[in-house]
């Protein structure tokens, strides 16, 4: 899986990150490489949208998605709005 970073900036091979977080404040998630390195992928208004987000990703990962770009808050919303459960719908499918 391809990880496409918040602001489109970076993109990150799955297959290098050992681990993806909710950073201490709660408001950004970060990745780290298997090689110790890593950053923000993405920054949130609140942990409750960092954890959604999460659980979007986790989904992607169970669906064998090939591409997770990380949303914006506004696609968050869209998002939200369009699905009841924690991960069912990703960003970009309709």
């Amino acid at each position: 899986m391809i990880i496409l970073t918040q602001n489109k900036q970076a993109i990150w091979n799955f297959d290098d990150i050992s681990r993806l977080h909710v950073t201490g404040r709660g408001t950004g998630i970060q990745a780290v490489a298997r090689n110790g390195s890593g950053g923000e992928v993405a920054q949130y208004r609140d942990r409750e949208q960092a954890t959604y987000v999460m659980e979007m990703l986790a989904s992607a990962i169970s669906a064998q998605e090939n591409v997770f770009a990380f949303p914006s808050e506004r696609e968050l919303q869209h998002a939200k709005q369009h699905t009841s459960t924690g991960g069912g719908k990703r960003h970009g499918s309709s």
